[in-house]
Order: C-alpha cells, then sequence, then structure tokens
C-alpha cells in the first residue's frame, strides 16, 4: 500500500509497532518510505513496549499494577479484580479484536499511549 500511496503523493499516516526494536523493525523495514515527506510513521518509542497491548496496558497501570476501571472495561464477567498484570497482558495479546471491541464498546474510556493520542489528536 505504501506504494501505491508513493505512485499517488497521498499522504499517509503509518501507526506500527516497534516489535523490540526501532532500527530493525521500522528504520531498516521502511528504509525506502521513511524520508518521504507526505509519509508519517507513529510507533511506541519504548522498544520495551513491543506491541500496542503492553503499551496500553502500562498507561492503564499505576505501580505495575493495572488498574480496576481498565480491567472493568476489557474483561467480562467480574472476573477483573484477581488478574494481575502479566495475566492482563496474556489475556489482551490472545484476544486482540475482543478487547478492542471491549474498550471501543464500553461506556467507560482507558487511557491511551501518548503516540495514540498525538496521532488522534494531529490526524482527526
Amino acid at each position: 500500500y505504501l506504494d501505491i500511496a508513493k505512485i499517488m503523493k497521498k499522504s499517509t499516516v503509518i501507526v506500527t509497532d516497534n516489535d523490540g526494536s526501532v532500527e530493525k523493525n521500522i528504520k531498516q523495514k521502511y528504509k525506502d518510505y521513511i524520508d518521504i515527506e507526505y509519509f508519517k510513521f507513529i510507533y511506541e518509542t519504548n522498544e520495551s513496549l513491543k506491541t500496542i497491548e503492553p503499551s496500553v496496558l502500562a498507561v492503564n497501570s499505576v505501580g505495575g499494577i493495572p488498574t480496576n476501571a481498565f480491567k472493568n472495561i476489557i474483561f467480562s464477567q467480574n472476573s477483573t479484580i484477581s488478574k494481575n498484570y502479566d495475566e492482563t497482558l496474556k489475556f489482551m495479546e490472545n484476544n486482540k479484536t475482543e478487547w478492542a471491541f471491549r474498550v471501543f464498546e464500553h461506556k467507560d474510556h482507558i487511557v491511551y499511549p501518548e503516540y495514540i493520542k498525538n496521532v488522534i489528536e494531529q490526524y482527526r
């Protein structure tokens, strides 16, 4: 799709995971596109937060413990209180679509990582 956007000179925002290495998985992977002025690459700069799941969980945790508000949104059937950070992350990684739908359908809101907030604010 970037080749098509390049031909059309279409302004494009690419939001992607860093997969543990910004250098390898973004700068090298997209080396033919990263310097194109109408392409904007957005990603988590903290390489320990490899994908959106740990990034979202990190900002919805206090002292390494997921907030009850966050757990109430992504879990169902009051199974939230007993879930620790690792169990919550495992659920998110194994149920990517499910937890995302729960976030979007819930009346309450989660906290988004800065890079996601920046995309929303800058490109809405």
